[in-house]
């Protein structure tokens, strides 16, 4: 079951005041095709609380050099109201990863794939890999044969991808982060860096979700400004989700990897801004 309270789907509707699961089948979810994940079957997913969304890689993969070489599934993030949160003001998302399962072949083996998920946000709808586009994220992809356990966290933007720290405790399974953009924020940017994601990795409720000492207060941010096209965007905050396979294998391994996990959501805007006059 869930951790954390259960109030709604991807998108529209009642308000939402606490965790919104990310569904790829949702209708306003969209996908930026990828030949990362099975052409003909790429997940499986069901709803609910307690459901889950299953990705299935493609046999034969190509080495990954940054997220966006991904399956991406994308949806226009909304406060708990349904409000749209966009670049120009202020905002918080929180998110968890919550892995349950992991199917096929994966681990260290030769030709064996190491499935990933990362989630975050960037700036276009679609057409994830354009030049211009501007986005951060944060996940772990699977380095050894024992899951739960061998997992590395990854971290993405347009210039920076990186893997490191293998969390080894049993029933590590839950990412949980968060993302701030701001106070400073609009054409008046002044630092690019007060756009970041910070995380933590834990164990499940049955081990008293104890945070995992190997990976502590793990963080990106978009860097350097010069670079950072997010300044003065006006556009809707665009939610990703980045799934498939990091390895590159020539699907001579006895079965592609599967991956099954939960993405939770939620997020929150002050569109007059924030204060802190100091006055």
């Amino acid at each position: 079951m869930a951790p954390f309270t259960f109030s709604g789907g991807g998108g529209g509707g009642a308000v939402d005041t606490g965790w919104r699961r990310f569904m790829f089948a949702d209708a306003d979810t969209a996908e930026d095709p990828n030949t990362i994940l099975d052409a003909s079957n790429p997940y499986t997913e069901t709803p609910g609380a307690s459901g889950y969304t299953e990705i299935l890689c493609s046999a034969a993969t190509s080495g990954v050099s940054n997220v966006d070489q991904l399956g991406v599934y994308v949806l226009a993030l909304t406060d708990g109201a349904g409000n749209a949160i966009t670049w120009e003001k202020p905002f918080q998302l929180r998110f968890m990863i919550e892995g349950i399962a992991l199917g096929g072949s994966y681990g260290t083996s030769s030709q064996y794939q190491k499935p990933t998920i990362s989630f975050g946000v960037g700036v276009n709808a679609s057409n994830i890999v354009h030049a211009d586009n501007r986005y951060l994220s944060m996940g772990w992809v699977q380095h050894s044969a024992s899951y739960p356990g061998g997992c590395k966290v990854v971290k993405g933007s347009k210039n920076t991808f990186s893997i490191s720290g293998t969390t080894g405790d049993a029933n590590t399974k839950l990412l949980i982060g968060q993302l701030y953009h701001g106070p400073d924020v609009g054409s008046s940017m002044a630092t690019a860096n007060n756009t970041a994601i910070t995380s933590n990795i834990y164990k499940v409720s049955g081990s008293s979700y104890r945070r995992n000492s190997s990976q502590s207060f793990n963080r990106i941010d978009c860097g350097s400004l010069a670079a950072n096209t997010i300044k003065g965007d006006t556009s809707q905050v665009q939610l990703y989700a980045f799934c498939g396979e990091v390895r590159g294998v020539d699907g001579s391994a006895p079965a592609p990897s599967t991956f099954k996990f939960r993405i939770w959501y939620m997020a929150n805007q002050d569109t007059d801004g924030w204060g802190g006059s100091g006055t």
